[in-house]
Protein backbone atom coordinates (compact mmCIF):
# COMPACT_ATOMS: atom_id res chain seq x y z
CA UNK A 1 0.00 0.00 0.00
CA UNK A 2 1.28 3.47 -0.87
CA UNK A 3 0.22 6.59 0.99
CA UNK A 4 0.29 9.11 -1.88
CA UNK A 5 1.71 12.61 -1.85
CA UNK A 6 -1.65 14.35 -1.88
CA UNK A 7 -2.55 12.66 1.44
CA UNK A 8 0.12 14.48 3.42
CA UNK A 9 -0.86 17.61 5.30
CA UNK A 10 1.13 20.53 3.81
CA UNK A 11 3.60 21.76 6.40
CA UNK A 12 3.72 18.54 8.43
CA UNK A 13 7.16 17.49 9.71
CA UNK A 14 7.65 14.85 7.00
CA UNK A 15 6.66 17.28 4.26
CA UNK A 16 8.95 19.99 5.63
CA UNK A 17 11.89 17.58 5.78
CA UNK A 18 11.25 16.38 2.23
CA UNK A 19 11.18 19.92 0.82
CA UNK A 20 14.06 21.31 2.90
CA UNK A 21 16.71 22.88 0.60
CA UNK A 22 19.39 21.78 3.06
CA UNK A 23 18.48 18.11 2.60
CA UNK A 24 18.44 18.47 -1.19
CA UNK A 25 21.92 20.05 -1.12
CA UNK A 26 23.23 17.31 1.17
CA UNK A 27 21.88 14.59 -1.12
CA UNK A 28 23.30 16.30 -4.21
CA UNK A 29 26.73 16.39 -2.54
CA UNK A 30 26.46 12.70 -1.68
CA UNK A 31 25.53 11.86 -5.25
CA UNK A 32 28.13 14.23 -6.71
CA UNK A 33 25.68 16.06 -8.95
CA UNK A 34 25.16 19.83 -9.28
CA UNK A 35 21.69 20.01 -7.77
CA UNK A 36 18.57 18.05 -6.87
CA UNK A 37 14.89 18.96 -7.04
CA UNK A 38 11.93 17.46 -5.23
CA UNK A 39 10.14 15.04 -7.55
CA UNK A 40 7.24 17.16 -8.79
CA UNK A 41 4.81 14.25 -9.17
CA UNK A 42 1.82 15.14 -6.95
CA UNK A 43 1.29 11.50 -5.92
CA UNK A 44 4.77 9.95 -6.00
CA UNK A 45 7.05 12.75 -4.74
CA UNK A 46 6.51 12.17 -1.03
CA UNK A 47 5.03 8.77 -0.18
CA UNK A 48 4.98 6.06 2.44
CA UNK A 49 5.17 2.38 1.52
CA UNK A 50 3.27 0.02 3.83
CA UNK A 51 3.84 -3.70 3.33
CA UNK A 52 1.28 -5.64 5.34
CA UNK A 53 1.74 -9.34 6.15
CA UNK A 54 1.66 -11.40 2.96
CA UNK A 55 2.63 -8.48 0.70
CA UNK A 56 5.76 -7.64 -1.29
CA UNK A 57 6.89 -4.83 -3.58
CA UNK A 58 7.76 -6.70 -6.78
CA UNK A 59 10.81 -6.16 -9.01
CA UNK A 60 10.72 -2.76 -10.74
CA UNK A 61 12.60 0.35 -11.78
CA UNK A 62 11.86 3.80 -10.41
CA UNK A 63 10.65 6.39 -12.90
CA UNK A 64 12.76 9.10 -11.23
CA UNK A 65 16.57 9.08 -11.08
CA UNK A 66 17.07 8.73 -7.33
CA UNK A 67 15.01 7.81 -4.30
CA UNK A 68 15.64 8.55 -0.64
CA UNK A 69 14.05 6.17 1.84
CA UNK A 70 13.78 6.22 5.62
CA UNK A 71 12.84 2.91 7.24
CA UNK A 72 10.29 3.68 9.95
CA UNK A 73 9.36 0.16 11.07
CA UNK A 74 11.00 -3.10 10.03
CA UNK A 75 9.13 -6.37 9.66
CA UNK A 76 9.83 -9.14 12.15
CA UNK A 77 11.22 -11.10 9.22
CA UNK A 78 11.19 -10.68 5.45
CA UNK A 79 10.53 -7.28 3.94
CA UNK A 80 14.15 -7.06 2.80
CA UNK A 81 15.39 -4.54 0.24
CA UNK A 82 17.03 -6.40 -2.65
CA UNK A 83 18.61 -4.86 -5.72
CA UNK A 84 20.73 -5.51 -8.81
CA UNK A 85 22.84 -2.36 -9.25
CA UNK A 86 23.21 -0.55 -12.59
CA UNK A 87 21.52 -3.36 -14.52
CA UNK A 88 20.65 -0.94 -17.34
CA UNK A 89 21.75 2.46 -18.65
CA UNK A 90 20.65 5.09 -21.16
CA UNK A 91 22.20 3.11 -24.03
CA UNK A 92 21.32 -0.44 -22.98
CA UNK A 93 17.99 -1.60 -21.53
CA UNK A 94 19.65 -4.75 -20.15
CA UNK A 95 16.80 -7.09 -21.12
CA UNK A 96 18.85 -10.29 -20.74
CA UNK A 97 20.07 -9.33 -17.28
CA UNK A 98 16.56 -8.34 -16.21
CA UNK A 99 15.14 -11.64 -17.47
CA UNK A 100 17.74 -13.58 -15.46
CA UNK A 101 16.80 -11.81 -12.22
CA UNK A 102 13.08 -12.32 -12.84
CA UNK A 103 13.77 -16.01 -13.45
CA UNK A 104 15.33 -16.29 -9.97
CA UNK A 105 19.03 -15.78 -10.73
CA UNK A 106 20.69 -14.43 -7.55
CA UNK A 107 24.12 -13.60 -8.95
CA UNK A 108 24.61 -9.83 -8.68
CA UNK A 109 21.57 -9.38 -6.40
CA UNK A 110 22.36 -7.61 -3.12
CA UNK A 111 20.38 -7.33 0.13
CA UNK A 112 20.51 -4.33 2.49
CA UNK A 113 20.21 -4.93 6.24
CA UNK A 114 18.27 -1.78 7.15
CA UNK A 115 17.18 -0.71 10.62
CA UNK A 116 14.53 1.84 11.67
CA UNK A 117 15.87 5.37 11.21
CA UNK A 118 18.32 4.41 8.45
CA UNK A 119 18.34 6.80 5.50
CA UNK A 120 18.97 5.11 2.17
CA UNK A 121 19.96 6.87 -1.06
CA UNK A 122 19.28 4.67 -4.05
CA UNK A 123 19.67 4.95 -7.84
CA UNK A 124 16.43 3.20 -8.70
CA UNK A 125 16.07 4.27 -12.32
CA UNK A 126 18.91 2.04 -13.49
CA UNK A 127 18.95 -0.59 -10.72
CA UNK A 128 16.28 -3.29 -10.61
CA UNK A 129 14.97 -3.69 -7.06
CA UNK A 130 12.24 -5.12 -4.87
CA UNK A 131 11.19 -5.49 -1.24
CA UNK A 132 10.71 -9.18 -0.45
CA UNK A 133 7.47 -10.56 0.94
CA UNK A 134 6.52 -9.91 4.56
CA UNK A 135 5.41 -13.25 6.12
CA UNK A 136 1.84 -13.69 7.31
CA UNK A 137 2.89 -13.80 10.98
CA UNK A 138 5.02 -10.65 10.85
CA UNK A 139 4.23 -7.06 11.68
CA UNK A 140 4.03 -4.63 8.72
CA UNK A 141 7.03 -2.86 7.20
CA UNK A 142 6.75 0.96 7.04
CA UNK A 143 9.02 3.24 5.01
CA UNK A 144 8.85 6.93 4.08
CA UNK A 145 10.04 7.70 0.56
CA UNK A 146 11.48 11.05 -0.57
CA UNK A 147 11.88 11.19 -4.36
CA UNK A 148 14.18 13.66 -6.14
CA UNK A 149 15.27 14.32 -9.72
CA UNK A 150 18.15 16.19 -11.35
CA UNK A 151 15.73 18.21 -13.47
CA UNK A 152 12.89 20.32 -12.16
CA UNK A 153 9.25 19.54 -12.91
CA UNK A 154 9.44 15.78 -13.61
CA UNK A 155 6.08 13.94 -13.51
CA UNK A 156 5.64 10.13 -13.43
CA UNK A 157 4.32 8.03 -16.29
CA UNK A 158 0.62 7.26 -16.54
CA UNK A 159 0.87 3.46 -16.52
CA UNK A 160 3.25 3.33 -13.58
CA UNK A 161 1.15 5.79 -11.57
CA UNK A 162 -2.03 3.82 -12.26
CA UNK A 163 -0.33 0.61 -11.13
CA UNK A 164 0.97 2.07 -7.87
CA UNK A 165 -1.92 4.29 -6.80
CA UNK A 166 -4.95 3.05 -8.75
CA UNK A 167 -5.55 6.55 -10.12
CA UNK A 168 -3.88 9.36 -12.02
CA UNK A 169 -4.31 13.13 -11.90
CA UNK A 170 -4.61 15.62 -14.71
CA UNK A 171 -0.96 16.48 -14.18
CA UNK A 172 -0.01 12.96 -15.30
CA UNK A 173 -2.20 13.16 -18.40
CA UNK A 174 -0.67 16.52 -19.35
CA UNK A 175 2.87 15.32 -18.73
CA UNK A 176 2.38 12.27 -20.94
CA UNK A 177 2.22 14.57 -23.93
CA UNK A 178 5.49 16.33 -23.13
CA UNK A 179 7.97 14.24 -21.21
CA UNK A 180 10.60 16.02 -19.09
CA UNK A 181 13.45 13.51 -19.13
CA UNK A 182 17.07 13.04 -20.15
CA UNK A 183 17.03 9.55 -21.75
CA UNK A 184 14.89 7.29 -23.92
CA UNK A 185 14.55 4.33 -21.57
CA UNK A 186 11.25 2.52 -21.65
CA UNK A 187 8.86 3.30 -18.79
CA UNK A 188 6.24 0.56 -18.73
CA UNK A 189 3.91 -0.38 -15.92
CA UNK A 190 6.15 -3.36 -15.10
CA UNK A 191 9.35 -4.84 -16.45
CA UNK A 192 7.15 -7.75 -17.53
CA UNK A 193 5.74 -5.48 -20.24
CA UNK A 194 8.88 -6.19 -22.29
CA UNK A 195 8.24 -8.42 -25.30
CA UNK A 196 4.49 -8.72 -24.71
CA UNK A 197 1.83 -8.84 -27.45
CA UNK A 198 1.33 -5.86 -29.73
CA UNK A 199 -1.61 -5.22 -32.08
CA UNK A 200 -1.21 -7.43 -35.13
CA UNK A 201 -3.11 -8.59 -38.22
CA UNK A 202 -1.15 -11.87 -38.32
CA UNK A 203 -3.45 -14.75 -37.24
CA UNK A 204 -0.55 -17.08 -36.41
CA UNK A 205 1.02 -14.43 -34.19
CA UNK A 206 -2.29 -13.91 -32.39
CA UNK A 207 -2.54 -17.62 -31.68
CA UNK A 208 1.05 -17.70 -30.43
CA UNK A 209 0.38 -14.71 -28.17
CA UNK A 210 -2.69 -16.41 -26.71
CA UNK A 211 -0.77 -19.59 -26.01
CA UNK A 212 2.21 -17.87 -24.41
CA UNK A 213 0.71 -14.83 -22.69
CA UNK A 214 -3.00 -15.63 -22.38
CA UNK A 215 -4.11 -12.74 -24.59
CA UNK A 216 -3.57 -11.12 -27.98
CA UNK A 217 -4.47 -7.83 -29.64
CA UNK A 218 -6.13 -7.82 -33.07
CA UNK A 219 -5.26 -4.77 -35.16
CA UNK A 220 -7.71 -3.12 -37.58
CA UNK A 221 -10.55 -5.57 -37.00
CA UNK A 222 -13.09 -2.82 -37.70
CA UNK A 223 -12.99 0.02 -40.20
CA UNK A 224 -13.38 3.64 -39.05
CA UNK A 225 -16.97 3.69 -40.35
CA UNK A 226 -17.78 0.45 -38.48
CA UNK A 227 -16.28 1.89 -35.30
CA UNK A 228 -18.37 5.06 -35.60
CA UNK A 229 -21.57 3.07 -36.20
CA UNK A 230 -20.82 0.77 -33.27
CA UNK A 231 -20.06 3.62 -30.84
CA UNK A 232 -23.16 5.55 -31.93
CA UNK A 233 -25.39 2.52 -31.35
CA UNK A 234 -23.86 1.82 -27.93
CA UNK A 235 -24.25 5.45 -26.87
CA UNK A 236 -27.90 5.58 -27.91
CA UNK A 237 -28.80 2.28 -26.25
CA UNK A 238 -26.91 3.03 -23.03
CA UNK A 239 -28.50 6.46 -22.63
CA UNK A 240 -31.98 5.06 -23.19
CA UNK A 241 -31.51 2.21 -20.71
CA UNK A 242 -29.97 4.38 -18.01
CA UNK A 243 -32.77 6.90 -18.48
CA UNK A 244 -35.29 4.13 -17.83
CA UNK A 245 -33.32 2.59 -14.92
CA UNK A 246 -32.74 -0.59 -16.96
CA UNK A 247 -28.99 -0.80 -16.29
CA UNK A 248 -28.04 -3.31 -13.62
CA UNK A 249 -24.89 -3.61 -11.52
CA UNK A 250 -22.54 -6.42 -12.57
CA UNK A 251 -20.93 -8.57 -9.84
CA UNK A 252 -17.39 -8.19 -11.16
CA UNK A 253 -17.48 -4.39 -10.75
CA UNK A 254 -15.99 -2.76 -7.67
CA UNK A 255 -18.36 -2.60 -4.72
CA UNK A 256 -20.30 0.65 -4.78
CA UNK A 257 -19.41 1.53 -8.38
CA UNK A 258 -22.58 3.05 -9.84
CA UNK A 259 -20.71 4.93 -12.59
CA UNK A 260 -19.69 2.17 -14.99
CA UNK A 261 -22.49 0.78 -17.13
CA UNK A 262 -23.20 -2.61 -18.69
CA UNK A 263 -25.63 -2.92 -21.60
CA UNK A 264 -26.76 -6.55 -21.69
CA UNK A 265 -28.26 -8.87 -24.33
CA UNK A 266 -27.00 -6.89 -27.32
CA UNK A 267 -28.13 -9.83 -29.45
CA UNK A 268 -31.54 -8.11 -29.30
CA UNK A 269 -30.30 -4.59 -29.92
CA UNK A 270 -28.84 -4.35 -33.39
CA UNK A 271 -27.12 -6.15 -36.24
CA UNK A 272 -24.00 -4.09 -35.46
CA UNK A 273 -23.57 -6.29 -32.38
CA UNK A 274 -24.59 -9.59 -33.96
CA UNK A 275 -21.98 -9.04 -36.66
CA UNK A 276 -19.22 -8.96 -34.05
CA UNK A 277 -20.16 -12.43 -32.80
CA UNK A 278 -20.10 -13.76 -36.37
CA UNK A 279 -16.91 -11.91 -37.37
CA UNK A 280 -14.36 -14.27 -38.97
CA UNK A 281 -11.64 -13.07 -36.58
CA UNK A 282 -13.80 -13.81 -33.55
CA UNK A 283 -14.70 -17.28 -34.80
CA UNK A 284 -11.10 -18.14 -35.71
CA UNK A 285 -9.71 -17.19 -32.31
CA UNK A 286 -12.60 -18.80 -30.43
CA UNK A 287 -11.90 -21.97 -32.41
CA UNK A 288 -8.21 -21.79 -31.46
CA UNK A 289 -9.03 -21.50 -27.75
CA UNK A 290 -12.14 -23.69 -27.48
CA UNK A 291 -12.32 -25.86 -30.57
CA UNK A 292 -14.49 -25.83 -33.67
CA UNK A 293 -17.69 -26.32 -31.65
CA UNK A 294 -18.34 -23.38 -29.33
CA UNK A 295 -21.22 -21.09 -28.47
CA UNK A 296 -21.74 -17.42 -27.71
CA UNK A 297 -21.99 -17.05 -23.95
CA UNK A 298 -22.94 -13.37 -23.86
CA UNK A 299 -22.91 -10.23 -25.99
CA UNK A 300 -22.75 -7.07 -23.87
CA UNK A 301 -21.29 -3.56 -23.84
CA UNK A 302 -19.08 -2.28 -21.03
CA UNK A 303 -18.78 1.48 -20.56
CA UNK A 304 -16.24 2.83 -18.08
CA UNK A 305 -17.04 6.42 -17.16
CA UNK A 306 -14.98 9.13 -15.44
CA UNK A 307 -15.21 8.85 -11.68
CA UNK A 308 -15.54 5.06 -11.65
CA UNK A 309 -13.75 2.67 -9.31
CA UNK A 310 -10.98 0.25 -10.22
CA UNK A 311 -12.44 -3.17 -11.02
CA UNK A 312 -10.81 -5.98 -9.00
CA UNK A 313 -8.66 -8.43 -10.93
CA UNK A 314 -10.44 -11.68 -11.71
CA UNK A 315 -10.58 -14.59 -14.15
CA UNK A 316 -13.69 -15.46 -16.14
CA UNK A 317 -13.18 -19.17 -15.47
CA UNK A 318 -13.29 -18.87 -11.66
CA UNK A 319 -15.92 -21.63 -11.39
CA UNK A 320 -13.69 -24.61 -12.31
CA UNK A 321 -12.62 -26.97 -9.47
CA UNK A 322 -8.92 -27.80 -9.44
CA UNK A 323 -7.64 -31.12 -10.85
CA UNK A 324 -6.70 -33.54 -8.08
CA UNK A 325 -4.98 -36.93 -7.86
CA UNK A 326 -7.16 -40.03 -7.39
CA UNK A 327 -8.21 -40.41 -3.77
CA UNK A 328 -7.62 -36.72 -3.02
CA UNK A 329 -10.65 -34.69 -1.83
CA UNK A 330 -11.98 -32.61 -4.70
CA UNK A 331 -13.78 -29.30 -4.88
CA UNK A 332 -17.48 -29.37 -5.71
CA UNK A 333 -18.36 -27.10 -8.56
CA UNK A 334 -21.74 -26.18 -7.11
CA UNK A 335 -20.10 -24.93 -3.91
CA UNK A 336 -17.73 -22.51 -5.64
CA UNK A 337 -18.00 -18.72 -5.44
CA UNK A 338 -15.77 -15.91 -6.67
CA UNK A 339 -14.17 -15.90 -3.21
CA UNK A 340 -13.38 -19.64 -3.14
CA UNK A 341 -9.94 -19.48 -4.76
CA UNK A 342 -7.38 -20.97 -4.83
CA UNK A 343 -5.38 -17.74 -4.81
CA UNK A 344 -1.72 -17.52 -5.68
CA UNK A 345 1.00 -16.04 -7.88
CA UNK A 346 0.64 -15.50 -11.66
CA UNK A 347 3.52 -17.86 -12.40
CA UNK A 348 3.56 -21.07 -14.44
CA UNK A 349 2.15 -24.00 -12.47
CA UNK A 350 4.18 -27.15 -11.89
CA UNK A 351 1.13 -29.40 -11.57
CA UNK A 352 -1.73 -30.14 -14.02
CA UNK A 353 -4.23 -27.30 -14.51
CA UNK A 354 -7.58 -26.96 -16.26
CA UNK A 355 -7.78 -26.08 -19.97
CA UNK A 356 -9.52 -22.90 -21.14
CA UNK A 357 -13.28 -23.28 -21.47
CA UNK A 358 -14.02 -19.59 -22.07
CA UNK A 359 -12.78 -17.00 -24.60
CA UNK A 360 -13.45 -13.29 -24.16
CA UNK A 361 -13.08 -10.50 -26.71
CA UNK A 362 -13.26 -6.76 -26.07
CA UNK A 363 -14.08 -4.77 -29.24
CA UNK A 364 -12.78 -1.22 -28.83
CA UNK A 365 -15.33 1.36 -29.98
CA UNK A 366 -12.97 4.19 -29.09
CA UNK A 367 -9.26 4.37 -28.26
CA UNK A 368 -8.36 2.43 -25.10
CA UNK A 369 -5.87 4.40 -23.00
CA UNK A 370 -4.57 4.26 -19.45
CA UNK A 371 -6.44 7.49 -18.77
CA UNK A 372 -9.88 6.20 -19.84
CA UNK A 373 -9.64 2.83 -18.10
CA UNK A 374 -7.94 0.46 -20.54
CA UNK A 375 -8.36 -3.22 -19.65
CA UNK A 376 -5.58 -4.48 -17.36
CA UNK A 377 -4.04 -7.90 -18.01
CA UNK A 378 -1.60 -10.03 -16.00
CA UNK A 379 0.47 -11.73 -18.72
CA UNK A 380 1.08 -15.44 -18.26
CA UNK A 381 -1.48 -15.76 -15.47
CA UNK A 382 -3.47 -18.23 -17.61
CA UNK A 383 -0.87 -20.89 -16.82
CA UNK A 384 -0.86 -20.37 -13.06
CA UNK A 385 -3.79 -22.65 -12.22
CA UNK A 386 -5.00 -20.17 -9.61
CA UNK A 387 -6.80 -16.85 -9.15
CA UNK A 388 -5.73 -13.37 -8.01
CA UNK A 389 -6.11 -12.68 -4.31
CA UNK A 390 -8.73 -9.89 -4.04
CA UNK A 391 -6.85 -8.45 -1.05
CA UNK A 392 -3.68 -7.85 -3.07
CA UNK A 393 -2.82 -5.06 -5.52
CA UNK A 394 0.77 -5.95 -6.44
CA UNK A 395 0.41 -8.29 -9.40
CA UNK A 396 1.90 -5.85 -11.92
CA UNK A 397 -0.93 -5.93 -14.44
CA UNK A 398 -0.42 -4.30 -17.84
CA UNK A 399 -2.91 -1.73 -19.21
CA UNK A 400 -3.70 -2.63 -22.83
CA UNK A 401 -3.68 0.54 -24.92
CA UNK A 402 -4.82 0.24 -28.54
CA UNK A 403 -6.72 2.33 -31.10
CA UNK A 404 -10.43 2.09 -31.85
CA UNK A 405 -11.20 -0.87 -34.09
CA UNK A 406 -8.80 -3.16 -32.25
CA UNK A 407 -9.91 -6.25 -30.31
CA UNK A 408 -8.37 -7.47 -27.08
CA UNK A 409 -8.77 -11.26 -26.85
CA UNK A 410 -8.08 -13.29 -23.72
CA UNK A 411 -8.90 -16.78 -22.54
CA UNK A 412 -10.90 -17.73 -19.48
CA UNK A 413 -7.95 -18.36 -17.15
CA UNK A 414 -6.27 -14.98 -17.74
CA UNK A 415 -6.41 -12.44 -14.91
CA UNK A 416 -7.85 -9.12 -16.03
CA UNK A 417 -10.03 -6.13 -15.07
CA UNK A 418 -11.16 -2.76 -16.36
CA UNK A 419 -9.09 0.23 -15.30
CA UNK A 420 -9.78 3.53 -13.59
CA UNK A 421 -11.18 6.23 -15.88
CA UNK A 422 -9.54 9.58 -15.10
CA UNK A 423 -10.18 11.05 -18.54
CA UNK A 424 -12.97 13.44 -19.56
CA UNK A 425 -14.82 10.89 -21.71
CA UNK A 426 -16.18 7.33 -21.44
CA UNK A 427 -14.44 4.20 -22.71
CA UNK A 428 -16.74 2.12 -24.94
CA UNK A 429 -16.23 -1.61 -25.47
CA UNK A 430 -18.36 -4.52 -26.67
CA UNK A 431 -17.69 -7.94 -25.17
CA UNK A 432 -18.23 -11.15 -27.13
CA UNK A 433 -17.87 -14.00 -24.65
CA UNK A 434 -17.59 -17.52 -26.04
CA UNK A 435 -17.61 -20.83 -24.18
CA UNK A 436 -17.51 -24.54 -24.82
CA UNK A 437 -20.84 -26.01 -26.00
CA UNK A 438 -21.36 -27.88 -22.71
CA UNK A 439 -20.84 -24.81 -20.51
CA UNK A 440 -23.74 -22.79 -19.12
CA UNK A 441 -23.56 -19.43 -20.87
CA UNK A 442 -23.09 -16.16 -19.02
CA UNK A 443 -26.09 -14.62 -20.76
CA UNK A 444 -29.26 -16.67 -21.18
CA UNK A 445 -29.48 -16.11 -24.92
CA UNK A 446 -32.00 -18.84 -25.76
CA UNK A 447 -34.51 -17.65 -23.16
CA UNK A 448 -33.70 -13.94 -23.39
CA UNK A 449 -33.77 -13.57 -27.17
CA UNK A 450 -36.68 -11.56 -28.45
CA UNK A 451 -39.12 -13.34 -30.77
CA UNK A 452 -38.46 -11.09 -33.77
CA UNK A 453 -34.70 -11.69 -33.49
CA UNK A 454 -35.08 -15.44 -33.11
CA UNK A 455 -37.39 -15.71 -36.10
CA UNK A 456 -35.07 -13.72 -38.38
CA UNK A 457 -31.65 -15.04 -37.36
CA UNK A 458 -29.48 -17.14 -39.65
CA UNK A 459 -28.71 -20.79 -38.99
CA UNK A 460 -25.12 -19.83 -38.14
CA UNK A 461 -26.29 -17.37 -35.49
CA UNK A 462 -28.85 -19.86 -34.13
CA UNK A 463 -26.16 -22.51 -33.68
CA UNK A 464 -23.75 -19.99 -32.15
CA UNK A 465 -26.40 -18.88 -29.64
CA UNK A 466 -27.03 -22.45 -28.46
CA UNK A 467 -30.29 -23.26 -30.25
CA UNK A 468 -28.72 -26.27 -32.00
CA UNK A 469 -28.22 -29.37 -29.79
CA UNK A 470 -24.61 -30.47 -29.35
CA UNK A 471 -24.20 -34.25 -29.13
CA UNK A 472 -27.85 -34.25 -27.95
CA UNK A 473 -27.15 -31.75 -25.13
CA UNK A 474 -29.63 -28.88 -25.28
CA UNK A 475 -32.27 -30.87 -27.16
CA UNK A 476 -35.98 -30.37 -26.60
CA UNK A 477 -37.26 -33.21 -28.79
CA UNK A 478 -35.18 -34.43 -31.74
CA UNK A 479 -31.55 -34.74 -30.52
CA UNK A 480 -30.18 -33.87 -33.98
CA UNK A 481 -32.49 -30.94 -34.79
CA UNK A 482 -30.90 -27.96 -36.51
CA UNK A 483 -32.83 -25.72 -34.12
CA UNK A 484 -34.38 -27.01 -30.90
CA UNK A 485 -38.16 -26.60 -30.78
CA UNK A 486 -39.72 -24.18 -28.24
CA UNK A 487 -41.62 -25.85 -25.42
CA UNK A 488 -45.02 -24.92 -26.82
CA UNK A 489 -44.17 -26.77 -30.04
CA UNK A 490 -43.17 -30.02 -28.29
CA UNK A 491 -45.38 -32.79 -27.03
CA UNK A 492 -47.05 -32.29 -23.68
CA UNK A 493 -49.04 -34.75 -21.60
CA UNK A 494 -50.70 -37.25 -23.95
CA UNK A 495 -53.10 -40.15 -23.48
Amino acid sequence: VFIPGDSWEPGCATDVMFRAPELARFLADCLEIPELHCYADPLAGLTANILDPGQLFTWHFDTNDFAVTVLVQEADEGGLFEYSPAIRNADDEGFDRIAAVLAGEREGVHTLDLRPGDLQIFRGRHSLHQVSRVPANSRPRHAAIFAYTEEAGVIGRLARTQQLFGRVLQAHVDAEEQRIRSDALIDLSSVRSMGLPRPTTDLDQRKADLDEHGYCIVADALSPDEVTALRTRITEQAAAERGRALDYHYQAEAEGDDVNQWVYQLINKGEEFQNLALHPTARALATHILGAEHILGSLDAHITRPGNKTMPLHADQWWMPQPVAPGTPHGRQGDMTRETGPFGEPTRATVPINPPLVANMMWMANDFTVANGATRIVPGSHLSGCLPDPERTDYGEIPIEAPAGSVLVWEGRTWHAAGLNTADHPRYGVVTYFCGPIIRSLGNLTYGMRTEVRESMSQELATLCGFTPWSSYGMTDHPSAMVASPGDETAGRLS
